[in-house]
């Protein structure tokens, strides 16, 4: 699955790790914590990124509390440069 969009927050867990992104049109990239350490300068709100991966299906018998579209993140392009997400 390929998205492209601007990003509208940074999801970060308790920790302070960044956890998710959350593009302008509702898709929530999920990526591991190292990513936002190497790409801080570049993850900001209002940045356009491209990403690949993986849609993140509830399990059987859940229910999400809001509309988004989840995307575990496989690759990441951010100013016309791609990365791979581990």
């Amino acid at each position: 699955m390929s998205v492209e969009g601007r990003i509208k927050e940074l999801r970060n867990d308790r920790q302070g790790h960044l956890r998710a992104i959350l593009l302008t049109d509702q898709t929530l990239l999920t990526v591991p914590p190292h990513v936002g350490v190497q790409l801080a300068d570049k993850l900001k709100p209002g940045a356009t990124v491209q990403a690949t991966g993986l849609p993140i299906e509830l399990h059987w018998g859940a229910v999400a509390a809001d509309k988004l579209r989840r995307i575990h993140a496989q690759t990441l392009t951010v100013n016309n440069v791609q990365f791979l997400i581990n």
